[in-house]
């Protein structure tokens, strides 16, 4: 049925309708606005691929594997280069497991731009070569000389799930299947535990205090991170630039400090171990066994670390994040032999531990 004369009137109104201009609340964002930053801390270690909060660099890295977790420990080194031309490897390193993000990372990189300036030309090259099954951590950041770009890639080979960053004492965790690896986990007395991931692992955390688990696969680490059972998880990193001094004085003065924060006595002193470790500086070191012959101590009980490294700092933070270091470093009773020397490298640290009720 037609209705003639009602089709002028729709006619004109639909015309009147096209011919008006499209409404929309869709806000316009610039580089200009304040930057919009992910946590830099988070509750728990977990991949988490999003979008940033910060609306034009959510348009800048659309189609990329923008990692949550990665780029908030990019805002806690973009707020950290606030206050420093750079941060060394061990900070790094703090806010990567602060921010969530329990995988090794490849590389770091910093751009600086002009305040609400789009990102630097080398900003746009990182993302065009970042591998396509990377994570990517990306931030940018805000402070009074400008904007600052941080970018961090990571091409984690195995998925250790969701893992806790606190646990209460007497709750576990467990560490998923994965094809090819092996697990060590370090509690905060020191003990350890030890197998493949045949199969799921499931651990009580049955001391308080810093536990540390290690997944490798036979190409290297695929996870490592620290967890807190019944304490708050530190803020700022454990490690720190010892007193001025000669390197063997900053070694024993970090060491006490590490030390402290377990709620542990420095190492005693003892002639001997320090007389063996000054003979490791030389061309040619003495084997475990060697040592342990010569020091009348038993092997099983003895830990040695030879660390070449640019800081006395950055060798020790190579020692203590590792399970296998731990009944050493943790021991209630404890003798030690330091020794160090500046090379062109930086600075080279032995230090031998004999640890135990008598080691023998």
């Amino acid at each position: 049925m037609r209705f003639p004369s009602q089709l002028p009137g729709l006619t004109l109104a639909l015309l009147a309708f096209a011919g008006c201009p499209k409404k929309t609340d869709e806000p316009v964002y610039t580089w200009a606005d304040t930057p919009t930053l992910p946590s830099p801390s988070a509750g728990t270690y977990a991949r988490a691929p999003g979008l940033p909060p910060d609306p034009p660099l959510a348009t800048f890295v659309a189609g990329t594997r923008w990692d949550a977790s990665l780029s908030g420990a990019a805002a806690g080194i973009a707020l950290a280069l606030a206050n420093t031309p750079a941060l060394p490897n061990w900070q790094v390193r703090h806010e990567v497991w602060r921010a969530g993000y329990p995988y090794p990372v490849q590389t770091l990189s910093v751009w600086h731009g002009d305040t609400g300036a789009p990102p630097p030309a080398g900003v746009s090259e990182w993302l065009a070569k970042a591998p396509g099954s990377a994570d990517l951590g990306l931030v940018r950041a805000r402070n009074v000389n400008g904007d600052t770009w941080v970018g961090l890639v990571a091409t984690p080979r195995g998925n250790v799930g969701v893992q806790p960053r606190q646990l209460p004492l007497g709750a576990s965790f467990t560490l998923p299947p994965i094809d090819g690896a092996r697990f060590v986990v370090a509690d905060s007395v020191g003990d350890l535990k030890a197998g493949t991931l045949e199969l799921p692992q499931t651990f009580t955390v049955d001391h308080p205090g810093e536990w540390l688990v290690k997944v490798t696969d036979g190409t290297g680490v695929v996870a490592r991170f620290p967890l807190y059972v019944g304490i708050t998880p530190p803020t700022e990193p454990v490690v720190g630039e010892p007193v001025d001094g000669d390197a063997d004085l900053q070694v024993r003065d970090l060491i006490a400090h590490l030390r402290a924060v377990h709620d542990l006595p420095t190492f005693a002193d003892d002639l001997l171990f320090d007389a063996a470790a000054r003979r490791q500086l030389q061309s040619e070191p003495l084997t475990k066994d060697q040592l342990a012959s010569r020091l009348g101590w038993d092997t099983d009980a003895l830990s040695t670390w030879d660390v070449q490294a640019t800081s006395v700092a950055e060798a020790l933070d190579r020692v203590i994040w590792e399970p296998e270091s731990r009944p050493a470093l943790l021991s209630e009773v404890a003798v030690a032999g330091i020794a160090a020397e500046d090379t062109p490298r930086g600075v080279r640290v032995i230090v031998i531990v004999g640890f135990g009720d008598d080691g023998a």
